[in-house]
């Protein structure tokens, strides 16, 4: 894949109109994304990815819905970003998907065709890709001509210092989603870690995991704590209070 790109996310593109931005300039640049859906469209040739990086853009919405469920994703409309590629691709983006990642299976065409070929959802299955677009809006929303699409794997041995901040917060992002990596470790946790790099995968979901569950544990001594403290306070007024009487008799007392 070219290199001359700039590397950005769906947040850091500006506002177009047509094929031209706020400032009447053209923008092509390299993004990296998690593929959610694939669909048909009127035109037999083409289909449609539905892709995130989890941020969000002015010009990507949908009206009829704030957020979209996917297989087990749950994603705002305001961070999905469609994206059109000629339908013989897919072969091809699977293939690439299974020599990459050894031990996982995909075919996207498949998918398609046996879910009433209507469209699909591809989150379970951690499609994670660059690919080069050409910006442009279209109705109001940013719809990019896509080139060059290709599976990516870590390897900052092979990155730009960009592509590896960018190609992190994917990652983090992904994890972040806790109820989907979850389902990942229970229902195909072989892909889970085929795919996800071992090092992320321990900071920002097991490290994290383990301090939630620390900071749970400390949240549930803290009532038995508080408790305590409130048992002893109470037993202090209460021998407070039973030493009274006696000291008020001998006042009386002493007043007689």
């Amino acid at each position: 894949m070219s290199r001359h790109y700039q590397i950005r996310k769906l947040e850091d593109i500006p506002r177009f109109k047509g094929d031209k931005d706020e400032q009447n300039r053209t923008l092509k640049t390299k993004m990296f994304f998690l593929v959610l859906n694939v669909f048909k469209t009127h035109d037999h040739r083409r289909i449609k990815f539905e892709v995130t990086d989890f941020t969000s853009h002015p010009q990507v919405f949908d009206e009829t819905c704030e957020v979209r469920p996917y297989d087990k994703l749950v994603v705002k409309t305001n961070k999905i970003l469609k994206i059109c590629l000629f339908k013989d691709k897919l072969n091809s983006i699977s293939q690439c998907y299974e020599e990459m990642h050894k031990g996982c299976k995909l075919n996207i065409a498949n998918e398609l065709s046996s879910r009433s070929g209507a469209s699909a959802n591809l989150d379970s299955k951690l499609i994670i890709m660059a690919m080069n677009l050409k910006w442009r809006e279209h109705g109001g929303k940013l719809e990019p001509f896509i080139y060059d699409p290709e599976i990516i794997k870590w390897d900052p041995t092979q990155m730009e210092q960009r592509e590896q901040q960018v190609v992190t917060d994917l990652y983090k992002n992904i994890l972040n989603h806790r109820y989907f990596i979850d389902h990942l470790r229970k229902s195909d946790v072989i892909r889970l870690k085929e795919i996800i790099p071992s090092n992320f995968l321990k900071q920002f979901y097991l490290d994290k995991d383990n301090l939630r569950k620390e900071n749970n544990s400390n949240n549930a001594q803290q009532p038995v704590n508080t408790e305590r403290k409130r048992n002893s306070k109470q037993m202090e007024q209460s021998t407070t209070q039973n030493k009274r009487p006696r000291i008020n008799n001998v006042l009386a007392t002493v007043k007689v």
